[in-house]
């Protein structure tokens, strides 16, 4: 079996110089606030996962609950009731998905289209995104599985469907990332949004918005194309390394080693103050998310094992699960369990 050692596995945490004005595990939100997207509900703490989509907010909290809030004209922000075990979040345009523990994945919100209508068997996924009205899953297999609206191919995944360890959707396209480092795209390529650069290997991470595309490939580098209306594909010079991207609708966000953000395209909202301490973001329609706290370390693996690493302000354990068969994405099954001992 092929080991991940393309991939850097992200497993050690440790605890940055947090400032007075931020609260490690908190949400940061900067950008338009027409429906409260960024008026984080209390307490804003012990976050772990953020996904933004249009006027709204998921945020997945260190329990494997989700809080949501901003705009909710068609519940995207009603949360199901039984909000418990979850391990991931996508927010699309105005609908959301949500990773069960278990495999299986929830939606709610607007569901026109069907993208709220998750395929049976219900089970074996690892991984998730929402596009505007459309919805990807990531099995255990390395297959993708998609639904909601099919507007010019968006959910035709290319064969061979296989391989795939994480999935993007944009407005009318998507985007699917092999365990080789590898990009696959589908759907609308009117503005190129579908053409990967070459050299087309090394990406570790993808994202989609409305009709461009970004990818981040292993050495940091970060690669955009498609429609370049607002300078949203000309990727600035930046002070570090990128760690994270996110497209929004007309620009793009990305988080640089040591924590701070850089944003570039359809922007007049500039960067949130402090700008430091971040580890995870993403990027909505007109909004930021950014959560502050704990900033990961890159660990190279290069077979299968099980990782376990202890955090003194964390009160579980954190664990992740490579596995070569089925093969799991790097970054998305992640449990807490109760520690032994103290």
């Amino acid at each position: 079996m092929k080991s991940f050692s393309i991939l850097s596995i992200i497993l050690t945490l440790f605890l940055v110089g947090i400032s007075s004005a931020q609260t490690s595990g908190s949400i940061v939100v900067w950008g338009s606030n027409s429906h409260g997207e960024c008026d984080v509900p209390e307490p804003n703490e012990d976050f772990i996962a953020v996904s933004a989509g249009n006027g709204y907010n998921l945020g997945l909290k260190a329990d494997s609950t989700i809080v949501a809030w901003g705009y909710n004209d068609n519940g995207q922000c009603s949360v199901p009731e039984s909000n418990e075990d979850f391990v991931a979040i996508a927010a699309g345009y105005i609908h959301s998905l949500a990773l069960r523990a278990d495999g299986s994945i929830e939606a709610w919100g607007y569901n026109y289209w069907g993208q709220c209508n998750i395929p049976e068997p219900n089970q074996d996924f690892v991984a998730i995104a929402a596009g505007n009205n459309h919805s990807l899953g990531v099995k255990a297999d390395g297959s993708i599985v998609t639904w909601g609206w099919n507007i010019e191919g968006a959910c035709d995944v290319p064969e061979p469907n296989s391989g795939f360890i994480a999935a993007a959707g944009g407005s009318f396209h998507s985007l699917g990332l092999k365990e080789d480092g590898s990009i696959v795209a589908w759907g609308l390529n009117h503005h190129g949004q579908c053409d990967i650069p070459l050299p087309n290997s090394d990406f570790v991470a993808v994202s989609a918005g409305r009709f461009h595309s970004m990818a981040l490939r292993f050495n940091g580098i970060v690669d955009c194309w498609g429609s370049n209306f607002t300078g949203e594909s000309d990727v600035p010079e930046f002070s570090g390394i990128i760690t994270s991207i996110s497209a929004g609708r007309y620009y793009n966000l990305a988080l640089i080693d040591g924590g701070m953000v850089d944003v570039w395209g359809d922007w007049d909202y500039g960067t949130p103050s402090p700008n430091s301490n971040f580890i995870a973001i993403d990027a909505g329609t007109n909004h930021c998310l950014a959560i502050v706290g704990y900033r990961p370390m890159i660990v190279r693996v290069q077979s299968d094992e099980l990782v376990r690493e202890r955090d003194s302000f964390l009160p579980e354990w954190i664990e992740l699960w490579l596995f070569d068969e089925p093969r799991v994405p790097f970054h998305d099954i992640v449990r807490s369990v109760p520690s032994s001992t103290n």
